[in-house]
């Protein structure tokens, strides 16, 4: 079999998961906790976040990790709209094209909540799926 979405998911490399496996089976502290096992995967998340920035010319601080790529999808949006009002933050027009911005993300989700309610809607009326033997 290939298996050709890897925009939803991807093989682990094995290097990584070995560097890995001590986080999943005895290191799965909270980072944000300030009981032992928190601080030692706070160390690790930080240690992560050096190696990172070292490869490619950054600093630490500039590093984030998301849970996924539509957390990682809103925050570059987000950091486009706060680097453009840095940028401009006396003119008029760049509040005006971040606000356009907004609406048209503001319409399409809303054209995507209403679709998923006329999916919901008519979900009933649609004939069973044949069930696997």
């Amino acid at each position: 079999m290939i298996y050709l979405d890897y925009n939803a998911t991807t093989p682990l490399a094995p290097e990584v998961l070995e560097v890995m496996l001590p986080y999943f089976r005895e290191e799965f502290g909270n980072p944000s906790s300030i009981h032992s096992f928190g601080q030692r995967a706070k160390a690790a998340l930080y240690d992560a976040r050096e190696r990172v920035a070292s490869l490619i010319g950054a600093s630490p601080n500039e590093i984030l990790f998301t849970s996924g790529g539509t957390e990682a999808d809103n925050l570059a949006i987000l950091g486009v709209l706060e680097a453009a009002v840095e940028h401009n933050p006396d003119e008029p027009l760049a509040y005006y094209n971040l606000i356009s911005t907004y609406e048209k993300m503001k319409r399409f989700t809303e054209a995507d909540q209403t679709r998923e309610r006329l999916k919901q809607r008519f979900a009933s009326r649609r004939p069973a799926e044949p069930k696997d033997k």
